[in-house]
């Protein structure tokens, strides 16, 4: 956690008024909101990391002229029935 907040500063004012604001008004509530912060403030980095990956590599994909990753057309699959999605297409790749 302190490798985190001091990696990114600007994260430290709001990690700590969240952690008063609960300790004040929901004391019983404060481990599982810090438990939520810590997986927040490691996956935050984790989840910028995976994006640039995956920027370079599409981005050597669009260098190389392809546009499909697998070397197949995609399929489209029935959609599913729920209220989420219903009525809608879902495209998958084999």
């Amino acid at each position: 956690l302190w490798r985190v907040l001091t990696r990114y500063p600007d994260l430290i004012r709001p990690f700590c008024s969240t952690v008063a604001d609960c300790a004040m008004h929901n004391p019983a509530a404060l481990k599982q909101v810090v438990t939520q912060m810590i997986v927040y403030l490691h996956a935050g980095p984790f989840a910028r990391y995976v994006v640039a990956q995956l920027d370079i590599q599409l981005a050597k994909l669009d260098a190389e002229g392809r546009t499909n990753i697998v070397g197949v057309e995609p399929v489209v699959i029935e959609p599913l029935r729920s209220s989420v999605n219903a009525g809608k297409a879902v495209a998958a790749v084999h």
